[in-house]
This record gives structure tokens, sequence and C-alpha cells, in this order.
């Protein structure tokens, strides 16, 4: 028989310590290349346009919270008022990051199956469990895909500005 206190607790540890401490460490140990907006992981697909746009995700990206890091710059508080490409470009690569995290917590989430194998939790609690990390990390990850297409945007149409006033 499973005890409910034992599933409680292994479940909020482990979650607890994936998200705080996993993604970080791991991120950490990655190289800077690796977060940019080319790379097939992160490249904007035609369909999601129209899928965050059906999603209103406009209306509601701003209310969720944000994690914020070492006074980051790219904070809705203090974003720079002087926008460069350089500065576009470093936060099109934040974007990146976050979304990365928020994969590789889900990612890494999924061994907590091995709880099911150690009869420390049935299946369906595995499963309960996952589904609700899906459903808290997703918003994230469309929010930083949303956010990049806009940014993406933005970098061209200032290149583009400025390829224009030295021709």
């Amino acid at each position: 028989m499973y005890n409910p206190f034992t599933i409680i607790l292994v479940n909020v540890v482990f979650w607890f310590a994936l998200n705080i401490f996993g993604a970080a460490a791991i991120t950490s140990f990655t190289p800077k290349r690796m977060y940019d907006a080319a790379n097939c992981i992160f490249r904007i697909r035609p369909f999601e346009c129209r899928f965050y746009k059906a999603m209103n995700i406009h209306k509601w990206k701003d209310r969720l919270p944000i994690y914020r890091y070492n006074d980051s710059i790219f904070d809705r508080k203090r974003l720079s008022k002087k926008i460069t490409k350089q500065y576009l470009e470093t936060f099109i690569s934040e974007t990146c990051k976050a979304e990365f995290v928020h994969l590789l917590i889900l990612l890494l989430g999924l061994s907590s199956v091995t709880f099911v194998f150690l009869h420390i939790e049935p299946l369906i609690v595995f499963l309960l469990t996952t589904l609700l990390m899906l459903f808290i990390h997703a918003p994230f990850i469309m929010i930083q895909r949303y956010n990049r297409r806009r940014l993406l945007k933005l970098v061209s149409r200032i290149f583009s500005e400025c390829l224009e006033e030295k021709i």
C-alpha cells in the first residue's frame, strides 16, 4: 500500500529541487552559442503565430510571474529605453535560455517515473504530476516563443532601416 505522505513528500522535494537547482545547474554549463534563435529547437514555426493569436497570449502573458536573476536587464520593469541590435539579440538569446530551462525541467521531470518502478507512487500519481507540470511550464514556454517572434521581427525592422540609411 502506498503511503500518501511519502508520495506527496517525494514529489514536492523532487519537483522543487528540479525547478530550483536542476535546470539552473545544467544551463550554467551549456555553451551560450546553443541559445541561438536559428537553432532548430528555438526556431519559430509558421503555425505558432496563429496558435498564439487563438490563445490570446497577448492578453495574459504579462500576468504570469517572472523569474528575476542577477538584476536582469530583461525584467519587464527594467527594459532598456535605448534599444540596440545587440540588446535585442541578447534578449532573444535569453528567451531561448528561458525556454530551454522550462523544457529541460519537463524532460527531466519524466525521470520521476522511477518512483513508480521503486513502488513509491502509483502510475496515476506520476501521470497527474507530469500533466500538472506540463500545464505549469507550457504557458512560460509559449510566452518565450511569442516574445522571441516579436523581437526577431523588431531586429529585422531595425536592421533593414539601418541598411536603408547607409545606402
